[in-house]
């Protein structure tokens, strides 16, 4: 392999995952060039070896002998010393940090944060003991170090420049004092370069709050920002594709943003500016750098390093208060306790969050029982089935992207009115292919007493058009009491409520996106759209010439439902077709009759008719019903709304939204706004779902600091209350009284 190629070590890297990747890890570790072979026995160290010579031998690589050796019980790999009591970093590189000079400038600091970051995991609280240096990587920065009080709300301000973002997290004392806690920044993508201003500004708020999570969550978020439009983020009606994501990951942390002016945004603004004005070359060697050097591993995520030290789990298991009652004498080759006779490893309460994401998150969001069965051949802890359980259904990625997970509202019966025409539904059908005449809406108007409809072709979708055509249905038929309609530009405008108000009528909606609140009308238009694409044909255009054709046949011919024509119950008469030309001819008094006696019984016609659409309406109504699984949602409860907008990749709910108040005494429709929202719409029930809310488990110390001899009052001395509380929080959220936990006699 050539020297100075830029791919050269990942290429080689891959090389040798290749030839060498199919031996487990637990005997071979690999970097680079450098091969460590590891191994319990000498006779075994031989086999391994022999292993390790074929797959070199099978693909023409070749070591060289001065560089190798063999049967060590000692080796030096990495900066760091193997051996059989565990690993540890060298000592002569540990004697040279110790002696190292005290750093002067800003260089020096980045050198000894990276020296001493390579050993970070041999330190406890590498981060927190490290953060006072690292701010000291940008210049002209004072501080004083102090630990943040979570009971206090913590205040983040927040700036984006056109090359990078920045972000200030403080707290006011208790004389209202603000003091920094700590900073964010990073640079921006050339990608990222080109977003507008708004996107950029909320990129920043989520960045900086996902770097702060540890901090936050849990606790009161007040956001500052420079840029007025972000005070309504959080009521943005339906976002979709990057804003949508952007604002879901806002809105858990469920801030309450204000407005600060420009000029007093001085450190939030520095920070997405200072340092990035480096060519792009140069700015990804340098942010890769500081990465390393300074970047916190504290924050909550996916565990991405999942060996564990067995010494240091075997410690674990003995400390953990919910393993005492099931270790027993059963070890494995480890040493590990094991479940009874089973090879299930105890897994200690520290370690099982690592465990769920690494069944979850890490492999795709599969659901419970996958989870489960992943984990349950290797690891066993009390009450697994549940946490795993509880883990899966609050995962909130899998909330937002699965179109499953909710239930169903059951249809209920609109009040009907008994006289025809005093209700009417109206709905719109276009754009379609205009006319010569300039057509290009259908106006569809329906009676849903009597099934009759009307079709008038109209040019544009504008509210004074329906309004016309409507006046012209008044005309004919009277002024009704009611007019349905959907949630169309044309019916919600100023105009067409005014219409409305003028001449006396009430006008009534379905909910946004459920076109079955308006089934009736819903239902005409769809067969008048079948019926035209069959008799336009090859001509498109002419759909206008067909349409007094297709309102006619819809008019004249027997309703499912009624069992007759709406012409016949509109007009008390049978309507006279060409199929009673021949008919009149020969017997024009059997057609004069039929009308007679059709006029004669024309109200009992009309009761009949009602009650065969009232039964058929009540058969169809129960068919769904018996599908249904409903449960009614709470005032105040949270919820996720349906993103009906959402393509391909993009989140399917958004959320958290507060349920304000049902809309009707059937609770299908609810009032609902953002968290911290102050805009209200309306939701169809079968567009929510409960909001699960995964309980955040806050860091415990096993080994409390004493304060002369007295445990820490905010964390207690009891190894047990751990072990209540851990259970306490893995409970499912409920709304009635928990029982409370003791602790078993034995272990108080």
């Amino acid at each position: 392999m050539p020297y100075g190629l830029k791919g050269s070590p990942a290429t080689f890297s891959r090389l040798m995952q290749k030839v060498l990747g199919h031996i487990p890890p637990h005997r071979l570790a690999l970097y680079m060039d450098d091969i460590c072979i590891i191994s319990k026995t000498f006779e075994e160290h031989l086999v391994n070896l022999q292993g390790v010579f074929d797959a070199l031998r099978q693909h023409g690589l070749r070591v060289k002998a001065k560089k190798c050796a063999f049967a060590m019980k000692e080796v030096k790999f990495l900066g760091h010393k193997v051996c059989n009591k565990g690993v540890q970093p060298e000592e002569h590189k540990v004697k040279a940090i110790c002696a190292w000079v005290a750093p002067t400038c800003l260089k020096e600091v980045q050198m000894f944060l990276g020296a001493v970051g390579w050993y970070r995991k041999f330190i406890k609280d590498f981060s927190t003991i490290a953060r006072p240096l690292t701010w000291l990587l940008e210049k002209d920065v004072t501080f004083t170090w102090a630990h943040p009080d979570p009971t206090r709300p913590f205040v983040v301000t927040t700036d984006a420049s056109k090359v990078g973002l920045g972000g200030e997290l403080s707290q006011e004392d208790a004389q209202g004092q603000l003091h920094p806690v700590a900073y964010f920044s990073r640079a921006l993508t050339k990608r990222e370069r080109s977003y507008p201003t708004y996107d950029r500004e909320v990129m920043a708020m989520r960045d900086t709050l996902k770097h702060f999570r540890y901090y936050l969550l849990g606790a009161q978020v007040v956001m500052r920002t420079d840029h007025k439009p972000l005070l309504k983020i959080l009521e943005q009606k339906d976002p979709f594709g990057r804003r949508a994501t952007l604002m879901r990951d806002i809105a858990e942390f469920e801030p309450r943003i204000e407005f600060i002016r420009g000029q007093d945004n001085h450190m939030a603004d520095a920070l997405s500016r200072i340092g990035w004005n480096v060519k792009w070359e140069e700015r990804d060697e340098d942010t890769s750098k500081v990465a390393t050097i300074g970047g916190s591993q504290d924050e909550i995520g996916p565990c991405k390093d999942v060996r564990f030290d067995i010494n240091d789990f075997q410690l674990q298991q003995e400390r953990d208060p919910t393993l005492k009652p099931h270790i027993s004498t059963h070890r494995n080759e480890h040493g590990l306790f094991t479940r009874d006779h089973k090879k299930q490893v105890l897994l200690p309460a520290s370690l099982v969050p690592t465990i769920l994401s690494l069944a979850h998150d890490e492999t795709g969001h599969q659901g419970a029982d996958k989870m489960l069965a992943r984990i349950e051949p290797h690891y066993w802890w009390p009450k697994m089935k549940a946490e795993v359980e509880n883990y899966a259904k609050t995962c909130q990625r899998c909330a937002a992207t699965l179109a499953q997970g909710h239930r169903k509202a059951p249809i209920h019966q609109r009040p009907k009115e008994e006289k025809p025409f005093a209700l009417i539904e109206v709905d719109l059908k276009g754009p379609l292919p205009r006319t010569k005449e300039g057509f290009d809406n259908i106006v569809v108007i329906t009676d849903p007493c009597t099934k009759y409809a009307e079709m008038h072709p109209i040019r544009g979708q504008t509210s004074q058009v329906v309004c016309k055509t409507l006046m012209g249905w008044i005309s004919r038929y009277g002024l009704p009491n009611k007019v349905h309609s959907d949630n169309g530009p044309c019916f919600i405008s100023e105009t067409f409520e005014q219409f409305c108000i003028t001449q006396g009528i009430e006008h009534t909606f379905s909910p946004p996106y459920r076109p079955q609140g308006n089934a009736g009308v819903e239902r005409i238009t769809r067969t008048m759209g079948e019926a035209l694409t069959k008799l336009v044909d090859k001509h498109p255009n002419r759909w206008s010439q067909h349409l007094p054709n297709v309102q006619l046949a819809y008019n004249t011919a027997v309703h499912t439902s009624t069992g007759v024509s709406p012409y016949e119950l509109v007009f008390k008469e049978h309507p006279r077709s060409k199929f009673e030309i021949i008919t009149e001819k020969i017997s024009p008094a059997t057609v004069r009759e039929k009308t007679e006696r059709l006029r004669e019984t024309v109200s009992e016609v009309f009761q009949k008719a009602q009650e065969s659409d009232a039964k058929l309406a009540e058969k169809r109504r129960e068919r769904y019903n018996s599908k249904t699984s409903f449960k009614s949602l709470g005032v105040g409860q949270q919820v996720w709304k349906r993103n009906l907008r959402a393509k391909t990749f993009a989140d399917r709910w958004t959320g958290p939204y507060v349920v304000v108040k049902p809309t009707s005494v059937t609770k299908t429709s609810y009032v609902v706004r953002r968290n911290n929202g102050t805009k209200e719409e309306i939701v169809h029930y079968n567009y929510l779902k409960p909001y699960q809310i995964r309980p955040v488990k806050k860091p415990k110390s096993r080994n409390p600091p004493k304060k002369n001899g007295v445990g820490h009052p905010a964390l207690g001395t009891s190894e047990d209350s751990e072990s209540d509380s851990r259970e306490e929080e893995m409970q499912p959220e409920r709304r009635y009284p928990e029982r409370i936990r003791r602790p078993p006699e034995k272990y108080t």
